[in-house]
């Protein structure tokens, strides 16, 4: 399977661990999370490399500043 984007070799925080994996997005969503590989199938590939990775807390942050401007709160 071919992704839009793949961040690759970056350790991702999950469940309170840090390991190394591959993330892959498609759509706009995280498609697959995978142990680190040489080859990424991806139309655009970051190289994370010495760089932590937290999967779905921009979405989560940007999800609570829709809600707070929904309630007009500035």
């Amino acid at each position: 399977m071919s992704f839009d984007l793949a961040i690759t070799g970056g350790k991702v925080v999950s469940g309170g661990k840090a390991v190394l994996r591959d993330i892959f997005v498609s759509g706009g969503r995280i498609a697959a999370v995978r142990p680190p590989s040489k080859t990424a199938a991806a139309r655009r590939v970051v190289d994370a490399r010495g760089l932590t990775v937290l999967p779905g807390v921009m979405t989560s942050a940007l999800a609570a500043l829709r809600i707070r401007n929904w309630y007009g709160v500035e």
